[in-house]
């Protein structure tokens, strides 16, 4: 199992997402992981691409994140969140 700190955005007012979809993960190694969700297809649909590629995911909230580089070259209609999200990590690992 691999170890991931999680990170949470607030809630901006108006918004209405729940804690999962705010949320993302850096690996140790400092792989960002990102909710398949955004991917415009299901879960499951993600999931099973990624089983395929050999690609890890994490759970978090009973939903699955997936590493972000991997998943807006895969799915890329998801490449605009994706971008930023790596910011908002990238922010992260730099007060770390």
């Amino acid at each position: 199992m691999m170890k991931v700190e999680w990170f949470t955005y607030d809630k901006d007012d108006g918004i209405k997402l729940p804690e999962w979809a705010r949320s993302f993960a850096i690996g140790q190694d400092g792989t960002v992981f990102v909710p398949g969700a955004i991917s415009n297809v299901s879960e499951h649909e993600v999931f099973l691409c990624s089983c395929f590629d050999g690609t890890p995911h994490v759970i978090f909230k009973n939903h699955k994140f997936f590493p972000l580089k991997w998943l807006s070259e895969e799915f890329p209609k998801s490449k605009e969140i994706c971008a930023i999200i790596e910011q908002r990590a990238d922010e992260v690992k730099e007060h770390s």
